[in-house]
């Protein structure tokens, strides 16, 4: 389930086979979920294993894996409410029956869970991640830090860099240092509530004209800012710096992009 871009381990890579799978059985779905969690070095109570089983969307294991890990993220706070097992296992099949059934709205969910337990910055923080969710491949936290800069706002490093700890399994990062989501399925679900995209868009494309001509971002995300937000003096600035330069990384990315625009 992870993004296209997602750099597989060369050892990987030597004998790769991607199959579609099916939806789950339920006996499969409990197999998957008592797997992640003898991963974790745990055991579910059997209360809660049920509950688990019960959700719509277990036939997908990344949406199991979703509700083992929030499980996981019960904090002091939480296990304050339940004073024995019986009260722990109300407390955890509580959790897992709240869950939303779509992995979309489950996994915004976690993440949110995941803010409010680390930060007071919640509405910067969730921000951050809507600005990764518009990007095209992700962004670095300098770029991050440059578009706060352009509303004079300073971002919190510590903070994000407390969450990606803390969700380390959402995220990886590229060569370049560009921070991403590993699976789609984040991207879409923060995309979903979002009202501003376009002006989410239309901030990282400023802030990449910003950039040295010779960043290794303004040349590879250039092309695509400059068509999703109709910007003819941006994308004619590329061209003629691809003709100048023969640079034919750049080249490549300009036509890969009218291809892709037919």
């Amino acid at each position: 389930s992870c993004t296209d871009e997602f750099e597989l381990p060369m050892e990987v890579m030597v004998k790769r086979e991607v199959k579609q799978i099916p939806a789950l059985s339920e006996e499969d779905a409990k197999a998957v979920a008592e797997g992640i969690l003898a991963s974790y070095s745990r055991n579910a109570y059997a209360a809660i294993e049920e509950e688990i089983l019960k959700k719509k969307s277990i036939g997908n294991p990344l949406y199991i894996s979703l509700l083992i890990q929030r499980l996981n993220m019960m904090d002091t706070e939480e296990l304050r409410k339940a004073m024995n097992e019986e009260e722990i296992v109300a407390l955890g099949t509580g959790i897992i029956r709240d869950i939303s059934d779509e992995t979309e709205e489950a996994i915004v969910a976690v993440i949110q869970n995941g803010i409010d337990k680390i930060s007071e910055s919640k509405d910067m923080l969730y921000e951050v991640l809507e600005y990764l969710a518009v990007s095209r491949n992700g962004l670095r936290m300098s770029d991050l830090q440059g578009i706060f800069a352009m509303h004079g706002k300073t971002l919190s490093t510590l903070d994000f860099t407390l969450l990606m700890k803390y969700l380390d399994s959402f995220f990886y990062v590229h060569e370049d240092d560009r921070i991403d989501f590993i699976h789609k399925v984040i991207r879409q679900g923060l995309l979903k509530g979002l009202i501003d995209r376009e002006a989410k868009e239309e901030e990282i494309k400023e802030h990449l004209k910003s950039l040295s001509e010779l960043d290794g971002l303004w040349l590879r995300e250039g092309m695509y800012y400059a068509r999703i937000r109709k910007d003819e003096e941006l994308a004619k600035k590329l061209i003629e710096q691809a003709y100048i330069d023969e640079n034919k990384e750049l080249v490549k990315e300009i036509k890969n992009e009218a291809v892709a625009d037919e």
